[in-house]
């Protein structure tokens, strides 16, 4: 009896701990993450990273990790427990583990791996709301979720798309991110300002809904095919109340992650044709020449619409100009609205005449392919009675040839 008494108090004096890999489910739907935990203790507790092989999930940032350290008669022991936060990539089976563990005394051991299950989630495949919220509601999950929408889902290359993202929102959110912004490599992109846009209510089936934009962008295709915009994620804070009489004050806060369904854009190439300057609804301007204190002739030429202009060249004359010319850049300017984005382009144009007299200013041309699906030549003409500039004196006179400032020398 004292020996048995001896041992059980042994036992309940030392802490009995152990290596040890878990999950916190084994089964998860595909927007929930999985939380992985690993317990090291004494030897093995001196791992200051960790490895974990996995099959159809990834990491979310890196492990938080927690140490310990007790004594207890005479005894230490040292405990390190990571913390990894999971998420599916896919339906279907996923495995955790196996994890090789190795003791700053050469000890080594295998934690056994351990089997999920991720469900399939009709509400991933979809950017419809009522869909979505239908089948969350069906499944007893947290009414919130994030919808991708596309002005077009067809374009030209080079051609404006603007996709927009909405959360929507019947849940108690009491935070919430936006997480896994699409790189969009195969497009140009220029981020519009949604800071102002104002929330509004809807209504799916019987509830209300609260609805707000948190992310829009001007996409410009690079290259023809069928292009993926990728999803984006949302991480919120909801609280789930209680059933019990206080239940409107009381609850407990979760983790809830939610991602939009991806976008296939069919993107055309041009269809042939001579070669444009840009694609898009453009314009073309350019200001009167002038000419001051003998120096060359001036003007500004602009080209401004809904396209991608940083790669357009600079317009070129109708006919030959007699004399030469040299053009200047000025800085690229991009005006974003709540609902597009909308580039100007200016060009600094230097003209210097061949020969005194009478110097005539040719129109410029740009071509572009628009919106509508056709080519078309943009042209800033002269005004009737364009300034003559006079290459000597350096003067500019007007009207017919009788009243010319300078002299034919």
């Amino acid at each position: 009896m004292r020996r048995t008494f001896l041992l059980l108090a042994l036992s309940l004096a030392t802490p009995l701990f152990a290596n040890d890999l878990t999950v916190d489910k084994q089964t998860l739907q595909l927007d929930e993450t999985l939380t992985i935990v690993v317990s090291l203790e004494n030897s093995f507790a001196d791992a200051d990273d960790l490895r974990i092989p996995l099959q159809n999930l990834e990491l979310v940032g890196p492990p938080s990790v927690n140490s310990q350290f007790t004594w207890i008669n005479g005894t230490t022991t040292k405990r390190k427990i990571f913390r990894f936060i999971a998420r599916p990539k896919a339906p279907g089976g996923a495995l955790v583990g196996p994890l090789v563990v190795n003791g700053a005394d050469g000890q080594r051991e295998t934690l056994p791996p351990i089997s999920v299950q991720v469900l399939p989630d009709a509400a991933a495949g979809t950017n419809d709301p009522l869909a979505i919220f239908r089948e969350l509601v069906a499944t007893r999950r947290d009414p919130i979720f994030v919808v991708a929408e596309v002005d077009k889902a067809s374009a030209y290359v080079g051609e404006e798309i603007v996709v927009t993202w909405r959360i929507y929102n019947a849940a108690t959110v009491r935070e919430w991110q936006l997480v896994d912004l699409p790189k969009l490599e195969d497009f140009w992109s220029e981020e519009l300002d949604v800071r102002n846009e104002p929330q509004q209510q809807v209504a799916l089936d019987e509830s209300v809904v609260q609805k707000v934009v948190v992310r829009r962008v001007a996409l410009f295709p690079l290259r023809s095919g069928t292009l993926l915009v990728a999803p984006v994620g949302v991480e919120a804070l909801v609280l789930r109340r209680t059933d019990s009489p206080f239940g409107f004050f009381e609850g407990s806060t979760f983790d809830v992650t939610r991602r939009s369904a991806p976008i296939a854009i069919d993107v055309k190439p041009l269809p042939p044709g001579p070669p444009v300057d840009a694609v898009g609804d453009v314009s073309l301007t350019c200001t009167k020449p002038v000419q001051q204190n003998g120096g060359p002739v001036v003007m500004s030429v602009a080209l401004r619409g809904r396209a991608n202009l940083r790669a357009a060249v600079p317009p070129h004359w109708e006919h030959a100009l007699n004399g030469s010319v040299q053009i200047g850049e000025k800085p690229m300017t991009v005006q974003r609205t709540r609902e597009y984005a909308e580039m100007t382009r200016t060009w600094s144009y230097l003209l210097f005449p061949a020969r005194a007299g009478r110097f005539e200013v040719p129109a410029l041309v740009a071509t572009t392919f628009t919106s509508a699906g056709v080519r078309q030549t943009l042209r800033c003409r002269p005004p009737p009675q364009w300034p003559r500039a006079c290459g000597r004196c350096g003067r500019t006179c007007g009207g017919s040839a009788a009243h010319c400032c300078c002299s034919s020398s």
